[in-house]
């Protein structure tokens, strides 16, 4: 059977089996022996893609090959997808068709791909952060998913497999997705299935490089380490600094420049996946790098008010306004981060001083005998706002 029959046979076997409308003269994008098309549901009336697989025709081991990796890759997509994740386009489903040399995935349509936006310009550099984060948020997803003793992991997170559907990053095209069993808290275990090929090179760690290029070579090792690698790769062609062969910082707002540099320096010096920064580590660093304004200014504010004369006890207002800063930056960096823990200490430290003070004041007011000259009033004002103030302070210790 001529490849349009077969071609015309899978518009029809996709139409009568999935309701599923697709033009196989029209792929949106063309590769040897795989397209992908855009077709819509008619059942439900959504957009999706159909990613079709042309399976060698000669009988033999590479056919066999090809449809295990083929199964494989639908096995575990499907798994993965199961769980409605949003960082995960959505699979509808997929099948092998041996009578017809084709095996096809249903995915929902992404209207657009990382890839795509950085052919039309620059990222801000809080894009390039928050879509790093969600990068990484689904990677930790994928990474936490088992199948008996095993994990998953990505393995090509690149800009053409990474999508952007309204603002919110999702993660595509698991081709080299693999199901590993891990030695310890690392990857490098065995995994389940071969890998004909090598994940895109343009970002690949210097341990796959070293295996690929050993005498003889050696077979490529899917790794939650490999998918971190990859991803910091990712982030820094999002920030745009690398045209050239050193990294050209001027692009990036003063204000995130050190960051940045320390937080590259540290992800790309890994020569060995043991090296490699954890995801949390990640995700936690970009996070008090996209929030830098709001700390520096949480920081000014609570300066600002512990600063303020230690003769003059703070005011309960200044005492809710200090915790509030710390709360606030708490919530976006983590109160474990040490920016958070400093606010907290400055804080503490004014705090004991205030309840020092406020303690001999009270005891004053409560035991010493006063003037009869002393307006009553003022003593009694006084003496609330320091009750006030203290259990403003004894509230907000923990």
């Amino acid at each position: 059977m001529e490849l349009e029959e077969r071609l015309l046979k899978l518009e029809e076997h996709l139409l009568e089996n999935n309701h599923i409308r697709i033009d196989t003269k029209n792929p949106v994008h063309n590769a040897t022996v795989r397209w992908v098309y855009q077709g819509e549901k008619e059942d439900s009336e959504i957009d999706v893609a159909v990613k079709v697989f042309q399976i060698p025709v000669e009988r033999g081991d590479q056919r066999d090959h090809y449809m295990a990796d083929v199964r494989r890759e639908i096995k575990i997509y499907e798994n993965i997808s199961r769980k409605q994740n949003p960082h995960i386009v959505p699979c509808l489903g997929g099948l092998v068709l041996e009578k017809l040399d084709f095996a096809y995935i249903v995915m929902n349509w992404m209207p657009e791909s990382l890839q795509q936006r950085l052919q039309t310009g620059n990222l801000t550099v809080e894009e390039s952060i928050e879509y790093t984060i969600q990068i990484l948020e689904g990677l930790a997803f994928i990474h936490g998913q088992t199948n008996g003793p095993g994990i998953y992991v990505h393995g090509d997170p690149k800009p053409s497999n990474i999508y952007i559907d309204d603002g919110l990053i999702k993660l595509g095209d698991f081709g080299h997705s693999r199901i590993v069993l891990p030695i310890g808290e690392s990857s490098h275990g065995r995994f389940i299935g071969e890998i004909q090929t090598r994940a895109d090179q343009r970002y690949e760690p210097p341990w796959d490089t070293k295996r690929a290029e050993a005498k003889p070579p050696l077979a490529y090792l899917p790794r939650v380490e490999s998918d971190i690698w990859r991803t910091a790769e990712v982030f820094v062609e999002m920030l745009g600094i690398m045209k050239g062969r050193e990294p050209n910082w001027q692009r990036v707002p003063e204000i995130y420049r050190s960051d940045l540099e320390s937080l590259k320096k540290d992800l790309l010096g890994a020569d060995e996946p043991e090296q490699m920064m954890p995801n949390a580590e990640f995700q936690s660093r970009l996070r008090y790098i996209k929030n830098i304004p709001t700390v520096i200014d949480a920081t000014e504010t609570v300066n600002g008010i512990v600063s303020s004369p230690a003769d003059a006890w703070l005011s309960p207002e200044q005492i809710r306004q200090l915790y509030s800063q710390r709360d606030q930056v708490g919530s976006l960096i983590g109160a474990e981060h040490a920016k958070t823990q400093g606010l907290t200490a400055m804080i503490d430290e004014r705090r004991s001083a205030d309840t020092a003070l406020l303690t001999s004041k009270l005891q004053y007011w409560q035991g010493e005998p006063k003037e009869a000259t002393t307006d009553i009033a003022t003593i009694d004002g006084t003496l609330a706002q320091i009750t006030e103030a203290m259990e403003v302070n004894k509230a907000w210790q923990h």
